[in-house]
């Protein structure tokens, strides 16, 4: 934990093309993780360490899946509150909103093909682009229908077993990738 984002940077990967500077880092499911936290404040926004646990997590339990649905994932569970009225998971993020109704996402066919290596994430509106419709993707199965997150468990499977995603939706949702996007 530092004071603030530049005193954490020496012990960050190197900034990405574009000069954007990680904030956390999580590595191969295999290799230990750590995340660097500026806290400027006496009471830092959580969001950063709820994103790094959901990767963690489901890099210990999914460590073969597509990069979309773990980063759609961990963006969903960073949305996590704790009011009087009970514990709040996957809320809306109105900066996910407000970016996919002013951009074009790119086709879930092309969004599952990416990996971390890929040009188009080292980017600042490649990369927002990205973590905004895998946000609204899980989204959109988590919270939507109650046919659709029924369904997500074993999406999840058949996407770790290495099925490619067109067939892992049409299997475990019933739906194409298509059908996905326009639902979202």
């Amino acid at each position: 934990v530092f004071r603030d984002a530049k005193n954490g940077w020496p012990y960050a990967p190197a900034p990405a093309a574009g000069g954007i500077h990680p904030i956390a880092a999580n590595q191969q499911y295999d290799v230990p993780n750590y995340f660097i936290v500026a806290a400027p404040v006496d009471d830092p926004p959580l969001d950063i360490l709820y994103h790094s646990y959901a990767h963690q997590f489901l890099d210990d339990n999914f460590p073969r899946l597509p990069l979309m649905i773990a980063e759609g994932l961990a963006e969903f569970y960073t949305g996590f509150a704790v009011t009087h009225e009970g514990t709040l998971i996957g809320m809306v993020n109105a900066d996910h909103v407000r970016w996919l109704r002013e951009n074009t996402a790119l086709p879930l066919e092309q969004q599952m093909s990416l990996d971390a290596g890929s040009a188009l994430l080292a980017t600042a509106n490649g990369s927002r682009s990205f973590v905004a419709a895998s946000w609204a993707l899980m989204h959109y199965l988590v919270s939507g229908s109650g046919e659709n997150r029924s369904r997500v468990p074993a999406f999840l499977e058949v996407l770790q077993r290495g099925t490619p995603p067109g067939d892992a939706a049409q299997s475990a949702l019933g739906k194409s990738l298509d059908q996905l996007q326009q639902g979202v």
